[in-house]
């Protein structure tokens, strides 16, 4: 008994851990003409555990083969059965309103080759971004940091260039939240359809078969 009373004791302070612990994100995106390159890398438990994806990535594979592994894992299944835009929805509106933002920069550089349509260019770029920035103003739930825009006009030469460095943090318990949320209305979903499917279209819900008419027309 006093091993069980142990062994509780130290799954909840692990999933106390866990839960508490922060999650940071960190992405950076830089655009140069029509190529452009996207670094996240996600910190979990104070930094112990690291992810990291950089696109675009090496040659992709073979499509039958990322076919048969989104097939075994059941992807094709989820998504087309119990997982909905509107669940990714609701689940990211959960979590930017329980973020922290720690820093966002962005810089640009415009230009077209000539001067008045080049300043038109820059004009609008800086009505995008303070456009954007209201908008996640209303979304993201803590900002620790004063965002750092710069954009600069380019007189001589055609150019399109864009550095963004954006780091958030959440809590762990938030995102376990969200994950838990989207499982269950899938589950829901998915347990509706399969009622669904065993009701065929001869029986009446209650799995009694339904006749036409509930009459047997004789030949005679």
């Amino acid at each position: 008994m006093r091993g069980f009373a142990v062994a509780l004791a130290v799954s909840g302070a692990a999933l106390l851990f866990v839960v508490m612990s922060p999650l940071r994100f960190r992405l950076r995106l830089r655009i140069e003409g029509l190529r452009g390159r996207l670094e996240a890398e996600v910190s979990a438990l104070w930094g112990i555990v690291r992810l990291r994806l950089v696109l675009p990535r090496g040659a992709p594979r073979h499509p039958r083969a990322t076919a048969a592994v989104w097939r075994r894992l059941g992807v094709r299944l989820w998504g087309r059965l119990a997982m909905r835009p509107s669940d990714i929805a609701e689940a990211a509106r959960y979590l930017l309103s329980r973020t922290a933002l720690l820093r966002l920069r962005v810089r640009a550089v415009t230009g077209t080759g000539e001067a008045s349509s080049t300043g038109i260019a820059t004009g609008l770029a800086w009505e995008l971004a303070g456009a954007t920035l209201s908008v996640a103003r209303e979304f993201v739930g803590e900002w620790r940091c004063a965002p750092e825009v710069g954009i600069e006009p380019s007189f001589l030469e055609g150019r399109l260039e864009m550095e963004v460095d954006c780091i958030a943090e959440m809590r762990g318990g938030h995102a376990i939240n969200a994950l838990l949320g989207i499982a269950w209305k899938a589950s829901r979903r998915v347990k509706v359809l399969g009622r669904a499917s065993d009701t065929g279209p001869h029986e009446d819900g209650h799995g009694e078969h339904q006749g036409h008419g509930g009459r047997e027309h004789g030949g005679g």
